[in-house]
């Protein structure tokens, strides 16, 4: 099948939704589909890590539309779609304007994922202008989608809340596998960690409410001996956070060092003792997925329990309001044990099985929009 992903205009190289396209793509091309990625902007420097997954797997990279204004974008992009005789075009991310100027205008089949945009807690913040939003774009973009994808069961009941009547089904996110030559000393060094104190590390993009981090770092602050690394770029609600690192005297101990990617990122993982994701909501997280995938324990909230069963399988803890240091002081002495579960959760999550889920919906989505 020809297909294209198309990335939003100005999504991040630290962007969730385009660590999950390039994955899929590497994948569904190497199980011999046509696989174009669409890119809305120019990629720069900062995407290299991106361009050398998808070159290797020889995936094709179209700028679309770079320089074009917003009214103009759906109507190249379907054109476009036309010309290359695309079999499916797949479209990602909830409120976003390019993706809903992009589905409006197609005229070929579309599968949309909004990649937990539609969780409750996210649809509070900014609610009205969500609303307003949904009403002039969302429900058009997905009552037309040839077939919805949920990350989870919850993320599709969250679809039929939105009026999502068509096709939908539950695919969820992979991972890659581990790199090799991954120095777990490498990170602590780096950083100035000592290497027998206890490191938690997040990766993400540093949103302060969505991903708890003001939690962790309460919860750091009371956990004697722990050091916590925050890697990912400033978002929202970083300053309030480092307001709170001062107060509670926690310089020598919270380290926010910036993004890291590819073999540096993994070397950060692997060199923590647990993987913290204490979000108040989330779709599928990529980073506690490779996190996993390492060997490295993970600590979370319910929110990210209900999502992948990292306490279930014994690959880690959930923190409970008001538990976290408790299971801080758990996971001190105990992190070692968790890892080879934490390897065999995440090796349920592997992106040529993944791959193949989306080749075979993306052929039903193509057959039923031929005769509709």
């Amino acid at each position: 099948m020809r297909l294209a992903h198309v990335v939003p205009r100005e999504e991040q190289p630290w962007s969730g939704i385009l660590t999950v396209i390039v994955h899929l793509t590497a994948a569904l091309r190497g199980q011999g589909h046509q696989v174009e990625v669409w890119q809305l902007h120019r990629w720069d420097d900062r995407y290299a890590s991106q361009r050398r997954v998808l070159e290797a797997a020889e995936v094709v990279e179209i700028p679309v539309a770079v320089d074009a204004p917003a009214w103009r974008v759906g109507r190249i992009a379907a054109s476009l779609a036309e010309k290359r005789s695309i079999d499916v075009v797949h479209l990602h991310g909830a409120f976003n304007i390019w993706t809903a100027v992009v589905g409006r205008a197609l005229r070929r089949p579309y599968v949309f994922s909004p990649h937990s945009g539609y969780d409750p807690v996210s649809l509070r913040r900014s609610r009205l202008r969500k609303t307003v939003y949904g009403l002039a774009f969302e429900r058009t973009l997905i009552r037309r989608a040839a077939l919805l994808v949920g990350l989870t069961e919850v993320e599709v009941a969250q679809l039929r809340a939105r009026g999502a009547r068509g096709p939908a089904v539950v695919i969820p996110n992979g991972v890659a596998p581990a790199q090799e030559g991954v120095d777990p000393a490498a990170f602590r060094e780096e950083v100035g960690i000592p290497p027998d104190a206890p490191l938690a590390v997040f990766v993400g993009r540093l949103d302060v409410h969505r991903k708890g981090l003001d939690v962790l770092v309460e919860g750091i602050a009371d956990a004697p001996g722990w050091h916590l690394a925050l890697v990912g770029p400033r978002f929202r609600g970083v300053e309030r956070l480092e307001a709170t690192i001062r107060h509670r005297d926690l310089g020598d101990r919270v380290h926010l060092v910036g993004s890291r990617y590819g073999h540096a990122l993994h070397q950060a993982l692997a060199g923590a003792d647990v993987f913290a994701l204490l979000s108040r909501w989330e779709g599928l997280p990529m980073a506690l997925l490779e996190a996993l995938s390492l060997g490295t324990p993970a600590v979370v909230s319910p929110a990210v329990e209900r999502l992948v069963p990292v306490a279930a399988s014994g690959a880690g803890w959930v923190a409970d309001d008001g538990r976290l240091v408790d299971v801080l002081r758990e996971a001190a002495s105990g992190a070692t044990a968790r890892g080879e579960a934490a390897r065999a959760l995440a090796s349920r999550y592997d992106w040529d099985a993944v791959a193949r889920e989306y080749g075979a919906a993306y052929r039903r989505a193509r057959d039923r929009f031929a005769t509709a």
